[in-house]
């Protein structure tokens, strides 16, 4: 019995085809179930917001000091490539610019970085007391 090459065309494709289809129903499943996490988690959130006003207030200056950040790293960002791409030195101007808009940066993150830390204030409160304790018992010794 001889095998045409019309069959073997015919199976590879029908092959072929059958495995991009189960590729594309595999991946839509997983983008349903990537979507089902995120509507979750966007629920809980919304639910842990308006149950607590504390915790509205937490999320926008969370928020507000987060943008704070990007807007002064937007600003130093173009000051720092001028200087570098120019090569001249710093002028008194801008290094004042630079460490104006680095320190206001800097002070956002660190008040960003706290407010999230509140979030969890009793897991907190058991790093910090053992970061103390190490501390205090490297001064014993």
């Amino acid at each position: 019995m001889e095998i045409s090459s019309g069959y073997v065309i015919s199976f590879f494709i029908g092959t072929l085809s059958s495995l991009f289809g189960t590729w594309i129903y595999l991946r839509r499943r997983k983008k349903i179930k990537e979507r089902i996490k995120e509507l979750e988690f966007e629920q809980k959130f919304i639910t842990k917001i308006s149950s607590s006003s504390g915790e509205f207030v937490r999320f926008s200056h969370e928020s507000i000091l987060f943008v704070l950040f990007l807007i002064c790293l937007a600003n130093v960002i173009p000051l720092v490539t001028e200087l570098l791409v120019s090569q001249q030195k710093m002028g008194l101007s801008s290094g004042i610019l630079i460490s104006i808009w680095g320190a206001a940066g800097m002070l956002a993150l660190k008040d960003f970085s706290r407010s999230v830390k509140s979030k969890n204030l009793s897991n907190f409160k058991e790093k910090t007391d053992k970061k103390i304790q190490k501390l205090k018992s490297k001064l014993d010794d």
